[in-house]
């Protein structure tokens, strides 16, 4: 099976196997603008491997700003975070 995000693609070169899940809540603020929380949970393992580990989680918040004159094309600009490392990530549209 090929990757079809650059994210599947850097798991399948380390591991065989991954579960994931996302959730997020967008919530208007005034006119285009909204604001955005989410969080993220994973899991990859080898064949054979155990795969009872601890998932791996991420979270954070960010802004959406819609484009005249629809709306439907927007700019992301969010904060992201897990125990260990942080971002900043500027993106176009929509992540799902």
């Amino acid at each position: 099976m090929q990757p079809t995000s650059r994210s599947e693609a850097a798991i399948s070169c380390a591991a065989h196997h991954y579960a994931a899940g996302s959730a997020e809540i967008r919530m208007p603020i005034l006119g285009p603008f909204a604001a955005v929380a989410f969080g993220d949970v994973g899991k990859v393992w080898l064949d054979g491997g155990d795969s009872s580990g601890q998932l791996g989680r991420s979270g954070g918040f960010g802004l959406r700003f819609g484009l005249p004159p629809d709306r439907l094309i927007r700019l992301r600009f969010d904060f992201g975070f897990a125990p260990d490392q942080w971002g900043l990530f500027f993106r176009f549209n929509e992540a799902f």
